[in-house]
């Protein structure tokens, strides 16, 4: 079984999940909290998803979309599997589901490995 670090997603003021920056639907930074006051916003790519580039009006709905959950969010945890590129793999959960699965069912993403 291979090693995960979970994270706990800062909140802002709202009391939402602090985005820093979108890329596209599966792909984006958040304000984790580190622990001891400490935060890291590192390129999060979701597990398991592959949602349209951003080039693509399919990719501008699906990164809109995200941006929405996202900012409607109570709670966001960040468990991280691995690494491409200069981005964290992770499972991301909010509100307790999958957002992978989430983006799945709403037409804004296709399953792939990884």
């Amino acid at each position: 079984m291979s090693r995960t670090w979970i994270y706990p997603v800062r909140k802002n003021a709202t009391g939402r999940p602090t985005v820093i920056e979108l890329h596209d639907g599966d792909t984006f930074k958040l304000l984790l909290d580190a622990g001891c006051d400490a935060g890291l916003s590192p390129w999060l790519r979701v597990a398991r998803v592959d949602s349209p580039e951003l080039n693509t009006p399919d990719g501008k709905a699906a990164a809109a979309f995200t941006a929405d959950v996202l900012a409607n969010a109570s709670d966001v945890q960040v468990d991280v599997r691995g690494r491409s590129f200069n981005r964290w793999v992770a499972t991301v959960l909010v509100d307790g589901r999958n957002l992978a699965e989430v983006l799945i069912e709403a037409g804004h993403g296709v399953p792939c490995k990884g």
